[in-house]
């Protein structure tokens, strides 16, 4: 069984820190670029469903706008897909999620979008998800610890793939990585190794922004468009994973390149009058 993992994709993102308005709005645009793309990698590998692990909103108040353009990107992909909220556009009272707005655009441009807004698993013809959102922008409780006890997987199928839905940040992770410095804080923090590994058989995961394995079984997809200046090292940014997984089986995890901008950074080295007239040619 084929699926699509990604997260991040923060649609709605101001990028204030893009001072022509011209170039802010080709940036922004692109994000909703970066869903219509996803469709096309899910169909090109035949892929049941597209899990997208928190933040598909950059706002937990998402203008009308951005809720529009997402759904109807959402809308052209062509297979389900499941979403939780993460710590931008997270859940509970007044979230973009509630809105009678983004209710109604769902319904009419984006059917086949799920939002799991509960930590119970769902059932679907080829999988079973374990959805842990975020109902609010940080929290100290472990979102994924309602899967530690053997209820929680009591009465699943046996023969269909077990796959963890949640955002934060792992141990692995320390502060000075945050994606966000406004994030850099000790909430939304997952203990992967207090989950049954034998009863799961992927997790998939949202927060940081570049593709990263963080154990035979999880996984951070990364944001799918460019949104900053590289980080470089293991940093990965621009790209959804293709995730084949069977229950009992180790998964087997691609990365698909998706994203179009690239974002670069000159250095110069101004040794005396003449460097600055070199730097304006």
């Amino acid at each position: 069984m084929t699926f699509i993992h990604t997260a991040d994709w923060q649609t709605g993102k101001p990028f204030a820190g893009i001072g022509d308005a011209h170039k802010r709005s080709l940036v922004q645009q692109e994000r909703i670029e970066a869903v219509k793309r996803i469709g096309g990698v899910a169909q090109e590998h035949g892929a049941a469903f597209v899990l997208v692990a928190g933040d598909l909103f950059d706002s937990p108040s998402a203008d009308k706008a951005t809720v529009s353009a997402a759904c109807s990107a959402i809308g052209q992909i062509g297979v389900p897909v499941l979403a939780i909220p993460g710590n931008h556009d997270h859940g509970g009272p007044g979230c973009v999620w509630e809105q009678a707005f983004f209710q109604r655009e769902r319904e009419a441009l984006a059917p086949n979008l799920r939002v799991l807004l509960e930590a119970a698993p769902v059932e679907l013809d080829a999988a079973v998800i374990l959805p842990c959102p975020l109902l609010r922008r940080a929290v100290m409780a472990d979102p994924t610890d309602w899967l530690r006890t053997p209820e929680a997987f009591a009465g699943l199928s046996p023969d269909k793939p077990r796959i963890v839905l949640a955002h934060g940040s792992t141990q692995t992770f320390s502060v000075q990585w945050a994606d966000d410095e406004e994030d850099a804080s000790s909430g939304n923090l997952l203990d992967l190794s207090r989950l049954p590994v034998a009863e799961i058989d992927y997790i998939a995961l949202g927060d940081w922004h570049g593709s990263k394995q963080v154990d035979a079984k999880a996984w951070y997809a990364g944001t799918p468009e460019l949104d900053r200046f590289p980080k470089g090292g293991e940093h990965d940014p621009g790209n959804i994973l293709v995730v084949e997984a069977r229950r009992g089986a180790v998964p087997q995890v691609a990365r698909v390149a998706t994203s179009r901008l690239r974002w670069s950074e000159l250095a110069f080295d101004f040794a005396g009058d003449a460097s600055l007239d070199t730097l304006q040619e």
